[in-house]
């Protein structure tokens, strides 16, 4: 065991993911109807990330190429840039609103975000500054993905 962090209501159910950053810290989501970030040093040392906007039943976190954190806000439809000091920003909304992401991740060769949605065949590529939105036009091969990886082509 490393360390403990605390919850709002032990008895409940919570969704908590976590993440490595480049410094060797592991970076925890946890969403019990409401979300925190929590930054454990190697040591155990726990520190919450203020965050600095409300964000309710996050899911899916990953660590970009610049450092900071991304995860979906499922009830909001976002996809969501957290900085290490906490400023949440938008990347883009989802429309319609997607509630079983089930993979998250970032392009290496364009920078682009991309989800995997269960229940509804899709993926989804994002432009990293929001400014593209796409999905394939036959999905129909994505029976219910449980993952997603890109490989870049060398």
């Amino acid at each position: 065991r490393i360390s403990n962090y605390p919850v709002s209501d032990p008895s409940k159910w919570e969704n908590a993911q976590i993440a490595l950053d480049s410094d060797g810290n592991i970076v925890l989501l946890e969403d019990n109807g409401t979300t925190h970030l929590f930054r454990i040093s190697a040591a155990g040392t726990v520190m919450e990330i203020s965050l600095s906007r409300t964000a309710r039943h996050c899911s899916n976190l990953m660590i970009d190429q610049q450092g900071q954190y991304v995860f979906m806000d499922f009830s909001a439809g976002e996809l969501l840039r957290v900085t290490p000091s906490g400023q949440v920003t938008t990347i883009q909304t989802v429309v319609p609103r997607v509630m079983n992401v089930v993979g998250l991740t970032q392009d290496p060769g364009t920078g682009d975000y991309v989800i995997a949605v269960t229940f509804r065949q899709r993926l989804i590529r994002m432009g990293a500054s929001g400014s593209s939105f796409l999905t394939p036009q036959d999905p129909t091969y994505l029976s219910s993905p449980e993952a997603l990886i890109v490989e870049q082509n060398k």
